[in-house]
């Protein structure tokens, strides 16, 4: 077992394959629209396209942090 572990978010501007192919753990970020709550996952859940337009279109959007028990495991 190493003595670090790389981690980052998705909103360090890397892509998925990145992630995959460095072994940088990923912590995804939570977010909500209008009260629906989403898990970053790089548009799989909610496209970018979709996600944008319901924001133009002056959905609320909100963001959080991970919780610590989530950054544990």
């Amino acid at each position: 077992m190493a003595d670090y572990v790389i981690s980052g978010c998705t909103t360090a501007d890397l892509t998925q394959e990145y992630f995959d192919k460095n072994k940088v753990n990923l912590i995804p970020f939570h977010f909500s629209i209008s009260g629906t709550e989403y898990e970053e996952d790089f548009g799989k859940t909610i496209s970018y396209d979709v996600f944008y337009k319901r924001m133009r279109d002056g959905e609320i959007t909100k963001t959080s942090q991970v919780t610590a028990g989530e950054y544990i495991s």
